[in-house]
């Protein structure tokens, strides 16, 4: 495509503008995944380590997309209970009980799968 020196900086103006939103759509599109396969994890990790299958069926995602931060959230529909069963608590008649860890581990995995993907996104959309 040829341009005048006069329009160049709108040429450049619209690739980067093109560019930008070739990579807002590649970060949702792995935020999205990622969200999914995050809370699909967590799912199954709960379910093997306790008992009963209600705490493992609360967990979900969802996307929140802004203009230039993308959160994946991923949550269970029960509130407060993953903390204490991830940490511990204390017991009614005095002592604790033990903290299992079942989502600390799945979150560190997570992000490195998460940064490998946008970073596969970024740099093969151009």
């Amino acid at each position: 495509m040829k341009t005048t020196i006069a329009r160049l900086d709108t040429a450049i103006k619209n690739i980067l503008d093109d560019y930008a939103d070739d990579v807002r759509d590649g970060v949702l599109e792995a935020t999205k995944e990622a969200a999914k396969v995050g809370a699909k994890a967590v799912n199954a990790n709960a379910q093997s380590t306790f008992y009963g299958r209600k705490y493992g069926r609360s967990w979900t995602s969802k996307v929140v997309p802004g203009r230039m931060l993308t959160h994946g959230v991923i949550y269970s529909r029960i509130p407060g209970l993953p903390h204490l069963l991830e940490h511990g608590h204390a017991k009614r008649g005095g002592g604790r009980v033990a903290g299992r860890p079942h989502i600390a581990p799945i979150e560190k995995q997570l992000a490195e799968e998460y940064a490998k993907a946008v970073k596969q996104k970024v740099h093969g959309s151009t």
